[in-house]
């Protein structure tokens, strides 16, 4: 069997059994739909290419490309050994596929040779099914009408975040202003829009009681990282430049001066930014630390 529809088949395996695994973690069966088709489908191209089914190597490609596009942002955001893997797996797979000589598994066998015929078609309209069912489960979480359960549940979950205490943030201009004028210590957060970490920092961590009751001791500023548009005088895009931001998020802790004191890169759940602030703000402020990137 080609090389290319062996470790591609691997690839979705590992695929299926993770997002197996994910089933039983959710909250819900229903909330985990997504998962379970998405485990089955999986399963399905990986029995296919075993099989040696032509549909499976061309669904399969298109699947692994697919991820790893995916994967790109988040390596960006990041940039860790784990997220690297999740693009660079699915990368090869896709290309292994590709190439006739290591992804064909019908390159020189001949049709009545093929393993596991009845198997393999089984496979197909599994796979068929489950992607089409998870087509359909997504158009309908998208256009569901209001009124229904998922849309009430919705509608408490935004209730609650705007009820929910928040941090209040400033441009960078102003921020180094007040930081200045009243000795505080001052944290950038460098975000893009499209960075998903970004997100779940600003749902989580800085929704949690004790990080907005920290940083109201704290004078905070957000930087879009990608935005042209002058704020106070300022463009993100200039600030991220000149502070080398290279991921996000990251958190850059300056002293009044507007000398960085310490950064962070990547996600930090609520302890770890409580406890990161908590053992640098005051001592690094003190030592005024030399600048970053130029920043005074």
């Amino acid at each position: 069997m080609p090389f290319g529809s062996f470790f591609a088949a691997i690839v979705f395996a590992f695929l299926a059994i993770l997002g197996a695994g994910q089933v039983f973690r959710g909250p819900t069966w229903l909330a985990a739909a997504p998962q379970f088709l998405g485990a089955v489908a999986a399963a399905g191209l990986a029995v296919g290419l075993l099989a040696r089914r032509r549909w499976a190597r061309w669904a399969g490609t298109a699947s692994l490309a697919l991820l790893a596009a995916e994967a790109v942002p988040i390596l960006a955001s990041r940039g860790g050994t784990i997220e690297l893997l999740m693009f660079l797996v699915p990368a090869a797979a896709a290309i292994l596929l590709l190439v006739p000589a290591t992804g064909d598994g019908r390159r020189g066998l001949a049709p009545e040779a093929r393993p596991l015929p009845r198997l393999g078609r089984a496979a197909g309209w599994t796979t068929l099914g489950a992607a089409l069912a998870l087509v359909l489960v997504a158009v309908a979480s998208a256009w569901r009408p209001p009124g229904g359960p998922a849309d009430g549940l919705r509608g408490a979950q935004a209730a609650h975040e705007s009820a929910a205490p928040s941090v209040a943030w400033l441009d960078f201009g102003p921020a180094l202003e007040r930081g200045r004028t009243s000795g505080k210590p001052i944290l950038v957060d460098f975000y893009a829009a499209w960075c998903g970490p970004c997100q779940w920092m600003e749902r989580r961590t800085f929704r949690d009681p004790e990080v907005v009751s920290l940083l109201s001791e704290v004078v905070t500023s957000r930087v879009d990282s990608e935005e042209t548009v002058e704020r106070a005088g300022l463009r993100g895009a200039d600030l991220a430049e000149r502070f080398r931001v290279e991921a996000y998020p990251t958190l850059v802790l300056l002293g009044p001066d507007g000398r960085e004191i310490s950064r962070r890169t990547g996600f930090l759940d609520a302890g770890e930014l409580v406890r990161w602030i908590e053992s640098e703000a005051g001592a690094g402020s003190a030592a005024g630390a030399p600048a970053a990137g130029g920043a005074s």
